[in-house]
């Protein structure tokens, strides 16, 4: 009996670690899976602010009346607009004087990029066209996706139609 008690001396303990190694295995997966879970419902939080935000922009020139002018492909890109946010809200927001179609459409793509600048990772705003035959806006909004630690630029074209 103390022959088969010597020969099997010390293996529980290799049972246990290699039991260990399994479960670490396991666990660096299951962490791992988890990481990436996170990162792809990232992706989709900034996908699904994107979407609000071009439907907030169409929206905002549904509601001017003199859109169908080409009136917000005249003021560029979102740099400038957020620029002159402070002074086209003290004209447009206070009651002293009314604010023009134009300078609301200056403030809206004021108000819209910096929503799109405060809401996106990097984002950016420009207006890229304006189509006159078929009274159709079309806009890019950027913004940078970071995928497995490689920046990647994301951007979205949109098209408004039927103003």
């Amino acid at each position: 009996m103390a022959t088969l008690k010597s020969r099997t001396a010390g293996f529980n303990l290799l049972e246990m670690l290699v039991a260990l190694l399994v479960l670490s295995v396991g666990l660096l997966g299951v962490t791992s899976l988890q990481l990436k879970g996170q990162q792809t419902n990232h992706l989709s939080y900034v996908r699904t602010q994107v979407t609000y935000l071009a439907y907030d922009l169409m929206e905002r020139i549904r509601a001017n009346n003199n859109s169908k002018t080409g009136l917000y492909a005249n003021v560029g890109e979102c740099s400038t607009a957020v620029n002159q946010l402070s002074t086209l809200r003290n004209k447009c927001e206070s009651n002293s004087s009314p604010c023009s179609w134009n300078e609301i459409a200056q403030y809206d793509l004021a108000l819209w990029c910096d929503m799109v600048r405060k809401s996106l990772p990097e984002g950016t705003g420009e207006c890229c066209q304006w189509d006159s035959t078929n009274l159709q806006y079309t806009f890019t909004i950027g913004w940078v996706e970071k995928v497995d630690e490689d920046p990647k630029v994301a951007d979205w074209t949109i098209m408004i139609p039927d103003i």
